[in-house]
């Protein structure tokens, strides 16, 4: 039901998710090496 999605929802917020931040230096790499492999095979992929 969607109480007990809601409780659910709820604990694993409180439980695994709080205080979870983003590595900033991280992403960065990673936006910047998909960029390469997308500029890559774009002329093959059309």
């Amino acid at each position: 039901s969607i109480s007990i999605m809601n409780n659910g929802f709820r604990s694993f917020t409180d439980h695994c998710l709080a205080g979870i931040e983003a590595n900033e230096k991280r992403l960065k790499q990673y936006v910047e090496k998909s960029v390469g492999v997308i500029t890559a095979v774009n002329p093959h992929l059309g």
